[in-house]
């Protein structure tokens, strides 16, 4: 058995890297984005096969001949009877 006296001396800190929460968070908000951003390009770059979004626009005759995927969403989201 072993018994250790120490004497705890508790200063209270003015500095930024001990007191601010926001250097943690930071930290832990740039690995989600990170891990967000791979798990994204992984996604992408694993599709294969049509657009789904190009491929229901053939079914409108209005989208039939769009092949612009972002043009084709913002019609969509301009055109309420269309959607």
């Amino acid at each position: 058995m072993v018994k250790i006296d120490a004497e705890l001396t508790v200063r209270p800190s003015e500095s930024e890297l001990t007191t601010n929460m926001d250097y943690e968070d930071k930290n832990e908000a740039d690995y989600e984005a990170e891990a967000l951003e791979k798990a994204y390009t992984l996604a992408v770059e694993n599709f294969k096969g049509d657009d789904p979004i190009l491929k229901i626009c053939q079914e409108f005759p209005e989208l039939k001949d769009q092949t612009d995927r972002d043009v084709a969403l913002d019609i969509i989201e301009r055109d309420t009877e269309l959607r």
